[in-house]
């Protein structure tokens, strides 16, 4: 019984990383697809997947190694958000 009480904690562990992650790759697919779709510029979109896609080599980064992990998840998140403001501001 010991065992599985300590074991509950890694589950949802595992459980939020899993959930961060998909959240992150389905916001990656969709962010440049939407910009697409409104604006109707591939220029456009690619400023926005390039923005997009930063932040997941910002994550996977070497910099994560030698930096603030807290700085480099709120850089981001910001880059993230950026590319999503990026998108609706350039709506027609």
């Amino acid at each position: 019984m010991e065992s599985n009480i300590r074991s509950t904690p890694i589950i949802g562990l595992i459980t939020a990383e899993s959930l961060s992650l998909l959240g992150n790759q389905i916001g990656a697919v969709t962010i440049p697809i939407l910009v697409l779709q409104f604006t109707n510029s591939p220029i456009v979109t690619g400023i926005a997947s390039f923005s997009a896609g930063l932040a997941g080599l910002l994550l996977a980064g070497l910099i994560t190694e030698f930096s603030n992990v807290e700085l480099v998840l709120l850089l981001a998140g910001g880059l993230l958000l950026a590319s999503a403001i990026f998108g609706w501001y350039s709506l027609p």
